[in-house]
């Protein structure tokens, strides 16, 4: 296997896992911030509208910089998103963390 397509999957799978770990953290946030799945609800509604509207600025961005290097960018808003979200102790720290997760989406 090429190395490099090697090292692309590894940033994919790393990617992913990131992604939907989020998701099954979500219930915890319900129980420990006692916020309701309505809440849930737009968190996951920031997520994809700013997927969709970026979108056309990451496929650009694609060209320029090269795929590797844009999965390790989104690993790093991924691992960014991740420290708000352990430190969020409010509806608006997931609403940050979510923002930064949705940046880093390709």
């Amino acid at each position: 296997m090429n190395r490099g397509i090697f090292h692309l999957s590894i940033l994919h799978f790393l990617r992913d896992g990131f992604y939907t770990s989020l998701f099954l953290l979500l219930p915890f946030a319900v129980k420990d911030l006692k916020i309701d799945l309505s809440q849930i609800g737009a968190l996951d509604a920031i997520i994809n509208v700013l997927g969709i509207v970026i979108a056309v600025g990451i496929a650009m961005l694609v060209k320029k910089i090269g795929g590797p290097r844009l999965l390790t960018l989104t690993l790093l808003f991924y691992s960014i998103s991740f420290i708000f979200l352990s430190q969020a102790h409010s509806f608006l720290g997931l609403i940050v963390s979510v923002i930064i997760l949705g940046t880093g989406l390709d």
